[in-house]
């Protein structure tokens, strides 16, 4: 290595040669040396062996300026000089990846890297020791945010320890999933008021709609079929002396409107419309009571349906059959009760309740 002020002085043959190969030399090595060329010019370069980079002189050859930086394992810094705070391309043996770091530590740290076993390309963003892979990408195309992603799903996002959604395909179709860290099933929960679903590829219209009450208010088909009323004075008191009956059996509650919890024994309509409703109560009943069944509308008896009074001597069982149809605004309650003063209806399957839209 050596340096030169590239101006040949007019001498003797053996001089002449002598200062030429110097020259030649230095433009060889690019000035290479731990000290600046004493002569300079515009856009000279020299490598400065001090601090292991290359220099670019400016345009007023009045200062020179860091043009790019290499460490003797290869890595280069675009910013001059190979440290952790610069823009590294890095080949790591140890780790066998290779690495772009828009600068490689503090908080704006990015690093773009490659397994060069595996073939997974890393965005990885901050530093803390070591920076967090934010974004992997397999070989197979396969994305992964926060978590290198499984084999067989092509857009993996982790939202917790052990909780991921994936994006995968089956033999039924292209499938969205809750899976674990370790790729088997999970819970899924999906999130929205009004909770919308749709067709044709979401410009379609709306297939499915539920409520912030988790009612299904589309398709706008609800029907609620059960049997086997539970015996005592259980459900809602609708008016004095009478309560709305839940029940023990429940065969269909299509759209979840009707409440048969504790305190409950209603139907919600979701939406406007003429609703069907059919009922049997049977009853125990003894000397001269009446089977009676109250049919309520957003808590206002609006007909009742009685059977004539036993006339026997000694209690016996008696049924009263009856069929409506209601109209009913979006949000409508409606149920049926029994007067708590005469004989409650019997835990028997052949007694029921049905409510069901029509149109």
């Amino acid at each position: 290595m050596s340096q030169h002020d590239f101006d040949i002085a007019n001498q003797t043959f053996p001089s002449f040669r002598s200062d030429l190969n110097d020259a030649l030399q230095a433009a060889a090595t690019i000035s290479a040396g731990a000290s600046a060329p004493t002569t300079t010019y515009p856009y000279q370069l020299w490598f400065d062996t001090a601090n292991v980079k290359y220099m670019i002189r400016n345009a007023a050859n009045s200062a020179w300026l860091n043009f790019v930086g290499i460490d003797t394992n290869g890595n280069v810094d675009v910013t001059g000089t190979v440290t952790a705070s610069g823009d590294i391309i890095r080949n790591d043996a140890t780790t066998g990846t290779s690495k772009f770091a828009l600068q490689y530590s503090g908080a704006d740290a990015a690093v773009f890297k490659r397994n060069n076993a595996t073939g997974v390309a890393t965005i990885a963003n901050g530093y803390a020791g070591s920076p967090v892979d934010a974004l992997n990408i397999d070989l197979a195309g396969n994305v992964g945010i926060g978590t290198a992603p499984e084999s067989f799903a092509k857009l993996e996002v982790k939202t917790s320890t052990d909780k991921n959604i994936a994006i995968f395909d089956n033999a039924d179709g292209p499938t969205i999933g809750a899976i674990t860290d370790a790729g088997a099933s999970a819970s899924l929960r999906i999130a929205g008021f009004p909770l919308i679903m749709t067709g044709n590829g979401g410009s379609g219209a709306e297939a499915m709609r539920i409520d912030s009450s988790g009612r299904t208010t589309i398709p706008n088909q609800p029907l609620f079929v059960a049997t086997t009323p539970i015996e005592g004075t259980s459900g809602a008191e609708a008016a004095t002396s009478v309560r709305y009956k839940r029940w023990t059996t429940v065969l269909f509650n299509i759209g979840s409107h009707f409440n048969n919890d504790s305190g409950g024994g209603f139907f919600t309509a979701p939406v406007a419309g003429r609703y069907y409703i059919l009922m049997k109560a049977g009853f125990k009943v003894t000397y001269n009571a009446w089977n009676g069944m109250y049919l309520y509308k957003n808590s206002t008896n609006i007909c009742v349906f009685w059977d004539p009074p036993d006339t026997a001597t000694s209690g016996t069982y008696t049924s009263n059959n009856a069929s409506i149809v209601l109209t009913l605004a979006a949000n409508d309650t409606c149920g049926v009760g029994y007067h708590t003063s005469y004989s409650d209806l019997s835990a028997n399957s052949n007694n029921f309740i049905s409510i069901g839209l029509l149109h």
